[in-house]
């Protein structure tokens, strides 16, 4: 018989989910990753995706704007979930949940910072997909008056460092 999973509270497997789709867009961008993915890591049945979300591109929005959020110094410090880790590159690769408070790093010493500067990584791509640009416009203006030139260019370099390192 298989064992239940404790009721969450109302939102929490919105959080999760958010959380989850930071590290799965992260590492795989918005094509790349799927929801059955993002579901799995999240710990939630896939339908829960869609009453969390109207949609993928939904989802998206509301993990890029976590990760602006944190990288931008206005994501609420109180916030019971804080943000995503990324974790080892095996469990990665099992897609395992994510769990209900993750620390502020994993063990392989990825920070919350480095999966939003991976989101933000892969936004600015879906930025340059006309199929998505137009739907994330708001995203694109936040980006431009929150970061310079210089510090967004520092966050990509970090993110682009952190996808080589991956493959060591």
């Amino acid at each position: 018989m298989n064992e239940r999973r404790p009721r969450r509270r109302p939102g929490e497997n919105r959080e999760q989910l958010v959380k989850a789709g930071l590290i799965e867009f992260g590492l795989h961008g918005y094509h790349g990753a799927s929801t059955a993915a993002i579901a799995r890591r999240a710990g939630v049945p896939q339908p829960h995706v869609y009453a969390s979300f109207p949609t993928k591109l939904a989802l998206f929005e509301a993990c890029a704007t976590r990760a602006l959020d944190l990288l931008d110094g206005s994501a609420d410090p109180g916030d019971a979930v804080p943000g995503p880790t990324i974790p080892a590159r095996s469990a990665v690769a099992k897609g395992e949940p994510v769990s209900g408070a993750a620390p502020a790093s994993a063990g392989d010493g990825r920070s919350s910072e480095e999966a939003a500067s991976l989101l933000l990584y892969q936004l600015v791509a879906v930025l340059a997909d006309p199929d998505t640009a137009s739907a994330l416009s708001a995203l694109r203006t936040r980006v431009i008056g929150a970061f310079g030139v210089s510090e967004l260019t520092g966050h990509l370099s970090g993110a682009a460092a952190a996808i080589l390192r991956a493959g060591e």
